[in-house]
């Protein structure tokens, strides 16, 4: 056994760009209810996940069908951010979706706001990179406004609309997500803390 050791360099990520970047939201994912921490309090609240499909930023992946050769692809970037489950006042998800609309939402709205009709929706998200308490950089969104008149063409969606709800347990969508947001989702209140019969999914990071 050698004495000499040393640390694998994490895989780092390519990060979009910083600013406003036309996108589409493509993946609206109920996580349930999780514990968070703010300001030193840990409380239980209703998560989900909007995940947004960048059309400017390319990244790439590995592919193989059929047992054939593994071909390198350049597919659109996709970011994702968590938001507690709520459309009150100060709510960070109704300033976004706010933003998406370029108005404020009317009380008929706020009554009875379903999520799914967002998916698809083009807007510019406004990005944000930051660096965690580990030292290592992501990126956030920070905001969003509706695609304004005379913006260029966007490119056609590639990615799938998705929409997932906890109560789907593991039905639905669940079997295409991440072994992260899997677990994440199976460790909600609501499925009893229970782990991923399968892991048939390359892990993904998230944003």
């Amino acid at each position: 056994m050698s004495l000499i050791l040393s640390e694998k360099p994490k895989l780092e990520r390519k990060l979009p760009e910083a600013g406003a970047q036309p996108a589409y939201i493509t993946q609206i994912v109920g996580l349930g209810t999780q514990e968070t921490e703010f300001q030193g309090e840990r409380k239980k609240v209703k998560k989900l996940r909007l995940v947004a499909e960048l059309c400017n930023e390319t990244i790439e992946k590995e592919e193989q069908i059929n047992g054939g050769p593994v071909k390198k692809l350049e597919v659109p970037m996709v970011i994702g951010q968590d938001y507690t489950a709520s459309i009150g006042p100060k709510s960070r998800l109704r300033a976004l979706l706010e933003g998406i609309e370029g108005r404020a939402l009317t009380g008929k709205e706020l009554a009875e706001l379903d999520l799914k009709k967002y998916l698809g929706r083009s807007c510019l998200l406004n990005i944000q990179i930051a660096t965690s308490g580990a030292g290592r950089q992501y990126c956030k969104i920070t905001g969003a406004a509706k695609i304004p008149k005379g913006f260029a063409k966007l490119p056609e969606r590639v990615n799938d609309l998705v929409s997932y709800d906890v109560d789907e347990k593991e039905g639905g969508a669940f079997s295409t997500f991440p072994q992260w947001l899997k677990d994440r989702i199976l460790s909600s209140d609501e499925l009893g803390n229970r782990k991923a019969t399968s892991s048939n999914n390359e892990d993904g990071m998230p944003f």
